[in-house]
């Protein structure tokens, strides 16, 4: 008999679940999913934008160095020198 007051209890538990799931389900407009769904796919869109050109900035800024006066310039090629051996 505890056994099927346990089961119905549980059975109970995950109807009320259900439908408390299916009640907020019912509130949801497509409208407004596929608004939030547009606004998210635009955000995304912009951050891949400033992305790219924050790595175009840094690419640019790898061939520069600061001087003195706290102004950048191009850096001039290194010279390569010969390894000697020890």
């Amino acid at each position: 008999m505890e056994a099927l007051a346990d089961a119905n209890a549980d059975a109970k538990e995950i109807d009320d679940t259900i439908r408390i799931g299916g009640d907020v389900a019912v509130g949801i407009d497509d409208d407004d999913l596929e608004e939030e769904l547009a606004g998210l796919v635009a955000e995304s869109q912009r951050e891949e934008q400033e992305d790219k050109e924050v790595e175009e900035i840094r690419r640019r800024l790898d061939g520069l160095s600061p001087t003195e006066e706290g102004v950048l310039q191009s850096q001039p090629e290194k010279e390569k020198l010969p390894v000697l051996a020890a």
